[in-house]
């Protein structure tokens, strides 16, 4: 982790809200007036216990839900209200892996396909396509045989991989985690940990970490906000935030876990 006061904000949100309708027909505000910046080649972790809004902030800033107000700036343009073909260059810019692997792959198909189908999308030709799939599983500690296989014939961390290097073939600047790591065993999550810290070193793009685990986030992020209610409660360096919690909740998450 590094300070990263002077880098350029690849991401940045400001007063984003999103209200839903319940089942009872009540209006229930999952994300409200959340403001936060993510910095090139930094990682910025937003932490909350399950429904507290930070897994749909991420569906927000991927488009695949549309926000009541606030504005999203990625590399500098206004993504919030995209349409149709505009929509799309979200998916050139920002990518995300989710948290069950598995089923974030296509069960038809096998995992090198996956990873190459990004870049079929746009225009890229088999051969090549295939080529670069096979280098980035490659880099992210897949065999070679795995690029046949399928996603059940592999283990979770393995196709976890495969998940990570799909994200990397369009070359991001913005790679968000949703609970990445939760459904891995603690060995293979400090593998995958390793992996994600290496390729924001050797890339230099912005990680956006989604998760419950403050232990995590000591680890992995330099800047962090903590969300509870759809607000963001708590925010500032990992370090000084883990180390000198202000508000309870916050308290309350690094008690559980340290």
């Amino acid at each position: 982790m590094g300070a990263n006061a002077d880098r350029v904000p690849v991401l940045s949100v400001r007063g984003l809200s999103k209200t839903f309708r319940s089942v009872r027909g009540a209006d229930v505000a999952a994300v409200d007036d959340v403001t936060f910046d993510v910095a090139a080649g930094s990682c910025f972790g937003l932490v909350g216990e399950s429904g507290s809004g930070k897994s749909t902030v991420a569906s927000l800033v991927m488009g695949m839900v549309r926000p009541d107000a606030g504005s999203i700036v990625l590399q500098g343009e206004d993504i919030a209200h995209l349409r149709g073909r505009r929509a799309r260059l979200i998916f050139d810019r920002a990518q995300m892996v989710f948290q069950n692997p598995v089923g974030s792959f296509d069960p038809r198909h096998t995992l090198g396909c996956g990873v190459a189908e990004g870049l079929r999308n746009r225009g890229m030709a088999k051969k090549p396509a295939e080529m670069r799939a096979r280098a980035l599983m490659q880099r992210c500690g897949l065999a070679p045989e795995l690029f046949e296989r399928f996603p059940h014939q592999v283990s979770g961390g393995q196709c976890q991989r495969a998940a990570i290097a799909r994200a990397l073939v369009c070359q991001p600047a913005l790679l968000i985690c949703d609970e990445a790591t939760s459904a891995l065993d603690v060995t293979v999550q400090s593998q995958i940990v390793e992996l994600l810290e290496g390729i924001r070193e050797e890339t230099g793009m912005a990680q956006l970490i989604i998760c419950h685990d403050m232990a995590l986030v000591q680890r992995m992020c330099d800047t962090v906000a903590v969300m509870c209610a759809g607000r963001i409660v708590e925010s500032g360096p990992a370090d000084q935030v883990i180390a000198h919690p202000r508000h309870d909740y916050t308290k309350s998450l690094i008690e559980a876990v340290l």
